[in-house]
This record gives C-alpha cells, structure tokens and sequence, in this order.
C-alpha cells in the first residue's frame, strides 16, 4: 500500500532509537517520507551507544557482527552509512571450562569451521557435517536476508526445521554433549536454550557469525555518527528525552495522535514501535488490546541479563589480537541460559584495540556475564546512585567473579587489568531496555513473535524482538516493514537508487 498522508505532523512516527528505530527512520526519510523519532533516553543509539572513562572508549551492548560478507553492506549503503562503517578483523574462540579445553574457530567460512571441528572430533564428522549442511540449508533458504527478493512478501514459509528445536537435531544425530555445546555456543547471542529455541532461529544467527564476524571501527559509534548526519540531511525530527504517554482519538482501531511525556501531542499517519513488546502493550489503548492478545505478551519470557566489566589492559601486550572468547562454565547451554542460582554462567570476554579521546593507541576488554532478574530483585524499586552498600558489595562480587574467568582464559591479563566500570541489569534496565534483558524475549520455538501490524491497525513493531536477535535482525526487521509500509513501487526506486540495477 502506498501512503501520501500530508495532513499530519508527520507521516511516520517512530517509536525507539535503537539500531532498528534509526534503521526505519533513514529508509522512510529517503523514500521522501516525513518522519518523527522519537527516543526516552537524552541520546539515540540503544544498545549501540558507547560511553568514555578516563577518556577510554567501551561498548555497551554492541560489540562484533556477521554479514559483512552478505547483505550487511547493502543494507548500509541503502542507508547512506557505507562509508561510515569500516569493519575490523575479529577472531574468536570457545572456552569449555569445566574441561579446560580451548577451541579457536577460523575465520575464514562455514566450510574452514566445519573441516576444523571434523579434525577435532573425528569421530562425530558426519554429524558435524549435517549440522553446517542444515545450517546453510536454512539460511539460503531464508529470503529476508536479500533485499533484491522480488517476492518477498509472498516468499515466507516454514521450514522442517522451524519445528524442532537445536537439542531435537542434536539428539537425532546423538551429539555429545562437549560437541553440542560447541556447535551451540552461539545461543549465547540470541540467549534462548538449545531446548527452547527453532534450529531456524538458531541456524540463522549462528551462520552469520560463524561464516564471518567482524568488529566495527569505532564501535556502535560510527553507526549512530552516520544516522545523525543523515538524520539532518534527509530532515528527520529527532527528539529525545520523551516518548508515547497516551494514544488519543482512538476509535475504529486506528489512532492518528498521541500525548507524549512531555504533555506535548502529535500527529501522524502510520506509527512503528521498535521498542520491547511489553512497552508497545503499556502504549496501546486498553480497548483495543484483546485478552488473548494481552495474554500472549504476557507470556513471552525474558532472555539472559549481562552483568559488565569494563577495563584497560595496561601495559598494554604486544601482538594481542581482537578477539572473542565465550567462556562456559559447564557444557551444557541449557543450564547456562536457563535462570539459575548463579553458579553456571557464560562469559563473553572481548579484547578490542581502541583510541583514547586524546589520540592514544590502547588496549581494553569488555567482560559480559549471564545474570538473571531474580540476583538483583530486591533492589528493582531503586534508582541509579540510591541502592546502598548491599548493592555495592553484590557488584564488588561479581566483578571478583568474572575476573577470575578472565584470567582463568587469559593468564597473561593477571597485573594487567584496570578495572574502568561495572553495569548490572539494573544499570542496563535503566539507561537502555525496560526489563534489561540482552536479547529482549527468548525466540522460543511455536511462538509468535511481535512483528508487523499491531492491533491498532496503522501501529506496527520491528525490532530485535520481532525476527532475528542482534543488530543484524533488527536492521532487517525494519527492511522487511519499510517495504510493506511504502510498496513495491517506492521500494524498488530507493534500492535502484542507491544500489543501482
């Protein structure tokens, strides 16, 4: 359907300035569409956002990614980002601490990956090549990842493999267990348990990484300097600090205006929500919401939290690459992406070579531990600075924890570390996602994710909640609804635009 609403503040409302938030915004503007976003935090970027102590620069949710060699540098130059986004070399391995057992993955494809494995489980080749052989299987056959798809909209269908989950494959292969906690270690990037999440899900973030990850230079940065840039060429309002408080005038499932937190109003002609789910139900007027509908966010479980740790690697140590190590306290992912007692965890650990403001080359590390609600309950009606010394001795524990798996991977850190900053999730709560959870709601398998038309028929959702988890899912979340909301004819004009025939 083609809209050409002028009678609005703007045609477009968007609700988020997260990675998919600021992705609609840019496609919108340069099909010629006003457009207004809106962000509650005093900055765009989510997750995406980066901070400075002692003029170092850390991530805060956004730290590598897959695609670069797929569609990611399409996507970036229908954006207008390609040249503000250089991507860097990124190794990564797998640690498997229970059995003090190393497993570095090449970078140099699915097909490097699987022959490596088969060298190291000899034994288990056949299944491990079944596994990359489904794993293509599905992501060849998913087409949102290829915006030149002439059907899309008519393409989506479901897979074999959409029914089972990653331990149903598993199982029917007989995989052991240190091997299916290898294959499956990339569930610590969408945060759903192998028992819980569809092999498509899984398969479809775990190729994109595996087949080529890659840092960013400049971090999440680079991608929000660029929206800002293009923000203000294309004309985008942009306002921050404010947010949905009520839909007003909503009659016949549409509304065209809302109040906002900061008693202003607006209008517009169609508005896309990419924040939670839970945050879209809060927002939409309680008329039009069903009880089925209500139930079914209701009933959405939350993914893993992180708890953070930053520092500088000082004096820094020559030769040291960028790199990821996932740490896993025991083989066996479901007990880790499960809420448990603390006890079994996995840690990121992500060694980054970075730029002080002051133009000084040096060297950091971000730590990033799974955490459930339950460890931080008791101090969920608090503010930021407000939560006393319990609170301070929790987070002075964790950190001894978590430095203790660092030097159990890297024994070369010890005397080196320089603790800069710390984040719990109620520090990610508060600054970046409402329930702060990493990866929004656990993609479980036979559940229907928010995605699309809402029940106020001109509302709709993308996000990392809505197809894939991640930066990379949500960027083509809000790629597959542009292309709904403006049609074929102004879709097909912008690619052709920026891409060429």
């Amino acid at each position: 359907m083609e809209l050409t609403i002028n009678k609005f503040d703007s045609e477009f409302l968007i609700v988020g300035g997260g990675i998919s938030g600021m992705t609609m915004a840019l496609l919108l503007a340069a099909a010629g569409r006003s457009v207004t976003l809106l962000e509650k935090s005093f900055a765009v970027g989510g997750c995406m956002q980066r901070f400075s102590r002692n003029g170092i620069p850390f991530d805060t949710g956004f730290h590598f990614t897959g695609g670069f060699n797929r569609g990611l540098p399409e996507m970036l130059a229908v954006l207008g980002l390609h040249d503000d986004i250089r991507e860097e070399e990124f190794r990564t391995h797998i640690f498997l601490a229970d059995r003090l057992n190393k497993v570095s993955v090449p970078t140099t494809g699915i097909e490097d990956v699987c022959a490596h494995l088969c060298s190291l489980y000899p034994g288990e080749a056949n299944a491990i090549r079944k596994y990359y052989a489904v794993e293509r299987l599905i992501f060849d056959n998913t087409p949102i990842f290829r915006l030149r798809e002439k059907d899309l909209l008519n393409s989506f269908y479901l897979m074999d493999e959409d029914f089972i989950t990653l331990d149903d494959f598993f199982n029917r292969e007989n995989v052991s267990q240190e091997l299916r906690t290898v294959l499956g270690s990339v569930a610590m990037c969408h945060g759903t348990p192998p028992c819980e999440v569809p092999l498509t899900t899984h398969c479809r973030v775990s190729f994109g990484l595996m087949d080529h990850i890659s840092r960013i230079h400049g971090g999440g940065s680079a991608f929000i300097r660029g929206f800002q840039r293009e923000a203000g060429r294309l004309g985008i309002n942009v306002r921050t600090g404010v947010t949905i408080a009520e839909c007003l005038d909503a009659e016949d499932k549409v509304c065209h205006r809302v109040r906002l937190t900061d008693g202003s109003e607006i209008s517009f002609g169609s508005c896309v929500m990419t924040v939670h789910p839970r945050e879209i139900l809060k927002i939409l007027p309680p008329s039009m919401v069903s009880g089925f509908f209500r139930s079914r966010i209701e009933q959405f479980d939350e993914s893993c939290g992180f708890f953070s740790l930053c520092a500088e690697i000082t004096p820094s140590l020559p030769g040291l690459h960028q790199e990821l190590t996932s740490l896993l306290s025991v083989c066996d992912l479901n007990k880790i992406l499960k809420p448990n007692d603390g006890r079994e965890s996995g840690t990121g650990i992500v060694v980054t070579h970075e730029t002080t403001d002051d133009g000084r080359p040096c060297q950091t590390l971000n730590a990033f531990q799974s955490v459930f609600p339950d460890e931080t309950a008791r101090w969920d009606k608090t503010s930021i600075n407000h939560r006393g010394n319990e609170y301070a001795e929790y987070k002075a524990g964790r950190i001894e924890m978590i430095l203790t798996k660092v030097l159990q991977a890297y024994p070369e850190f010890r005397g080196r570390l320089k603790i800069m900053d710390s984040a719990s999730m109620l520090t990610y709560r508060d600054y970046l996602s409402t329930p702060g959870s990493a990866y929004g709601i656990r993609q479980k398998i036979g559940q229907h994710n928010l995605f699309g038309r809402l029940p106020v028929k001109n509302f709709y959702a993308v996000g990392q909640n809505a197809i894939l988890p991640g930066m990379l899912g949500a960027m083509v979340s809000s790629f597959v609804i542009f292309r709904r909301l403006v049609g074929e004819t102004s879709y097909w004009q912008l690619l052709e635009k920026r891409l060429g025939n």
